[in-house]
């Protein structure tokens, strides 16, 4: 169920990134379903930086361990890497990793984390759009 909460996340956030480029007259590739990606590419193109990409990636991976796996840690960040980087923070302030093989359980306290970074995202892209890169109108 969380792993579905986290994908519900996503895709309303790349229709958003589709709907700020859509404003600022900026054409992105058609069927674009890697959120990090397409957001990347937007950034790219409105000369902002994307701070975001290496956690939404995270974030990916850890949403598709939650959906496809049960939880179980099937593969690390890279092919024969023994960990895989979640998209939230662990105790020593960076993001957590979790070895494979493992569960990944989220706290609610980092479910909370995680719905936080998605509007972040979303209020900054709303400033994208209408062309303030300082998060206010």
């Amino acid at each position: 169920m969380i792993g579905n909460g986290l994908r519900e996340l996503d895709r309303f956030l790349n229709l958003l990134v589709g709907e700020t480029a859509r404003c600022r007259g900026i054409a992105l590739p058609g069927g674009e379903r890697n959120t990090a990606n397409k957001l990347a590419r937007l950034r790219h193109a409105l000369r902002v930086p994307d701070p975001d990409h290496a956690r939404l990636m995270a974030l990916g991976r850890s949403r598709n361990c939650l959906f496809h796996c049960a939880g179980t840690v099937r593969r690390g960040d890279r092919n024969g890497e023994g960990v895989m980087t979640t998209g939230w923070h662990g105790e020593g302030g960076g993001l957590r990793r979790v070895p494979v093989g493992a569960e990944l359980v989220l706290s609610p306290a980092e479910l909370s984390e995680i719905c936080l970074f998605y509007r972040d995202i979303a209020d900054r892209l709303l400033a994208e759009a209408r062309g303030s890169t300082n998060g206010r109108s």
